[in-house]
C-alpha cells in the first residue's frame, strides 16, 4: 500500500518555519506553534521555568483573559492546550478547518501578546505545587523521574519537566522573562499544520499573525552527560508496591537505529503476546504491569523496562527481566517474532496517522531533529528492512548489565 503524503514547507521572512501536510480526506486541522525550548535550557536554580511559562501563557494576554483563550476555540467546537518537553514546548489546537483563521489568531495571542505579572505568576506557581505533589504521588510517575536523574546526573535531562517545589518556588519574574526573550524567538519557532488546509493560505495567515516575532542569540549548548557512579539507587516511600525501572542511555531520536530499538521494544512488551507479558506476568504471576519503553531527545535517547511488583519478588523479577534481554543477545529469537513486531509496529504508525494532532507532531520532530521531511512509506520500509540479525547487534549492545542503572521505588 502507497501512502500519498502532501508536505508543504516555506520560511517567513523572519526565519519561522511554516510546514504543512494537506490530508483532504478530514474536516478538522490540527495547528501547532513548536518552540524549541524545554527543559535541557535550564539550570537545578530555574528547573521548571519553561513549563511554568507554558502555563503562565495560559492566565491571559494583554486582549484577552484566560477564560476569553478557552472560550474563543471552544465556543466554536475547537481544543487547545499544550505540553513541554525536554526539548520543546508546543502550543496547539484543533479544530474544523473553517475556523483556521481563528486557532492562529489565538495562538500568536497567546504566544506573542503574553501579559505576565508577579500576581499571575503566585497564583500559577500554586497550581504547579499541586501538579508536582500529584506526580509525587504516582508511583510510577515518580520512578520515572528518579530513573531520569540516576541515568542523567547533574545533567538537565536528569530534571523533571516540571520541575521540583524548591526549583519552582525560586523562579521569579526576572527569570521568566529572561527565558522568553532567549527562546521565544523567530529562529526557535516552527508553525506546523496538518489537516484539510491550503499550505498558501497557511503561510499568508502565519506571516500575518507570527510575522512580525524577532530573532534572539541565544544558542543552545547541551553539556556533555557523565555516567552514573551507582547501578542500584534506593528510594523509600509508604507504598503497597516496589516499583523497578531497570534502563541505560541509547542515542539520539535521529540515530537509524531507532527502528531497530522500537522493533525489540514490540517484541519485549507490545501487548499481551509479547515476551515480558507472557514470560514474566503470565508464566510466574509475579507482576500486573511490566513493559519497555524507549523515548529520544535531542542529543540522548532512553531504554528501560519498568515493573510493579511485591518486595519479596523484586530480585527475581529483575533476574528475569535480564533473562529475557539476554535470550535476544544470544539469538534466541525466531524470524516469526521479527515478522510479527514488524506487522505490530508498521500497524500503529499507520492507526496513528488517523489523528491529524499525530501528524503535525510529526512534520515539526521531523524538522526539528533532522531538518528534512520524509514519507510514511518510507518509515514502513525502514522498519521491514530491519533484519533479525539486527535485533540480536542492538540487543547485544543494550545488555551490558555495566550500562544499565537500576531505580528502586520501595516501602
Amino acid at each position: 500500500m502507497v501512502y500519498v503524503e502532501k508536505f508543504k514547507l516555506d520560511t517567513l521572512d523572519n526565519g519561522i518555519r511554516v510546514v504543512t501536510e494537506e490530508v483532504d480526506f478530514v474536516k478538522s486541522v490540527a495547528v501547532g506553534v513548536w518552540i524549541r525550548a524545554g527543559s535541557i535550557d535550564e539550570n537545578k536554580e530555574i528547573n521548571g521555568v519553561a513549563h511554568l511559562i507554558e502555563h503562565l501563557l495560559f492566565k491571559g494576554t494583554k486582549k484577552r483573559s484566560s477564560f476569553q483563550i478557552a472560550y474563543d476555540i471552544e465556543s466554536i467546537g475547537g481544543g487547545i492546550n499544550a505540553f513541554t518537553s525536554k526539548d520543546n514546548t508546543c502550543y496547539y489546537v484543533r479544530i474544523i478547518s473553517d475556523h483556521i483563521e481563528r486557532a492562529f489568531e489565538v495562538l500568536s495571542d497567546l504566544v506573542c501578546n503574553y501579559d505576565i505579572n508577579g500576581r499571575k505568576l503566585k497564583s500559577e506557581k500554586n497550581i504547579v505545587y499541586e501538579e508536582i505533589k500529584e506526580s509525587e504521588d504516582d508511583p510510577f510517575e515518580l520512578v520515572n523521574d528518579l530513573f531520569q536523574s540516576c541515568l542523567f546526573p547533574e545533567h538537565p535531562y536528569g530534571m523533571p519537566v516540571q520541575g521540583t517545589l524548591e526549583s519552582v518556588k525560586n523562579i521569579d519574574l526576572q527569570d521568566i522573562f529572561r527565558f522568553l526573550e532567549a527562546n521565544y524567538s523567530s529562529d526557535r519557532v516552527i508553525i506546523s499544520v496538518a489537516g484539510n488546509l491550503e499550505h498558501d493560505r497557511i503561510v499568508d495567515i502565519s506571516q500575518k499573525y507570527f510575522g512580525k516575532l524577532g530573532k534572539s542569540d541565544y544558542k543552545r549548548q547541551i553539556e556533555p552527560v557523565v555516567f552514573p557512579k551507582e547501578k542500584r539507587f534506593v528510594f523509600r516511600k509508604d507504598i503497597a508496591q516496589t516499583h523497578v525501572i531497570i534502563g541505560r542511555r541509547t542515542f539520539p531520536i535521529n540515530d537509524e537505529r531507532r527502528y531497530v530499538l522500537n522493533l525489540l521494544n514490540v517484541i519485549l512488551s507490545g501487548g499481551m503476546s509479547s515476551r515480558l507479558f507472557q514470560n514474566i506476568r503470565e508464566k510466574f504471576g509475579y507482576v500486573y504491569s511490566i513493559n519497555s519503553f524507549v523515548d529520544f531527545f535531542d542529543t540522548q535517547g532512553i531504554f528501560g523496562i519498568y515493573a510493579g511488583v511485591n518486595s519479596s519478588k523484586m530480585e527475581r523479577v529483575i533476574e528475569l527481566i535480564y533473562s529475557e534481554l539476554r535470550k535476544v543477545a544470544k539469538g534466541e529469537i525466531k524470524e516469526s517474532e521479527i515478522a510479527k513486531a514488524k506487522e505490530q509496529l508498521k500497524g500503529s504508525i499507520v492507526i496513528s496517522m488517523e489523528n491529524m494532532s499525530t501528524r503535525m507532531n510529526r512534520l515539526a520532530k521531523m524538522l526539528i531533529y533532522e531538518g528534512k521531511l520524509y514519507s510514511i512509506d518510507e518509515i514502513l520500509k525502514k522498519v521491514s528492512k530491519v533484519t533479525k540479525d539486527s535485533v540480536i547487534e542492538l540487543a547485544k549492545f543494550l545488555y551490558n548489565e555495566g550500562m544499565f542503572v537500576e531505580t528502586i521505588l520501595t516501602n
